[in-house]
């Protein structure tokens, strides 16, 4: 008899880095010490919709408007996928959007 699946099993699972073409952005920030913070505050709640400990801090120089350290995690092939894991983040309280790269 088939297995049946579990919730979690259901959950859009983060795929290998070579097939990433969308991360999700959880936030920007003015100082990269608080864009790990925000990852240390969400990743318990995010982790399981997004798969894995996978998040990177991007350093983004927006000339007159400053730098930035943006907050992105998860790694997903498909758009849909990804727009699926965010919307779960989002039910969790933790703002989110999908970015390509």
């Amino acid at each position: 008899a088939p297995m049946a699946l579990t919730k979690a099993q259901m959950a859009p699972v983060a795929e290998p880095a070579a097939a990433a073409r969308y991360r999700l952005q959880l936030g920007a920030f003015r100082e990269e010490a608080l864009a790990e913070k925000a990852w240390r505050d969400v990743s318990a709640a995010a982790q399981p919709i997004i798969g894995g400990g996978n998040h990177a801090i991007q350093k983004a120089d927006l000339g007159e408007k400053g730098v930035f350290y943006r907050l992105q995690a998860g790694a997903f092939g498909e758009i849909a996928a990804a727009k699926s894991a965010c919307k779960a983040l989002e039910r969790q309280k933790i703002a989110c959007f999908v970015v390509e790269g």
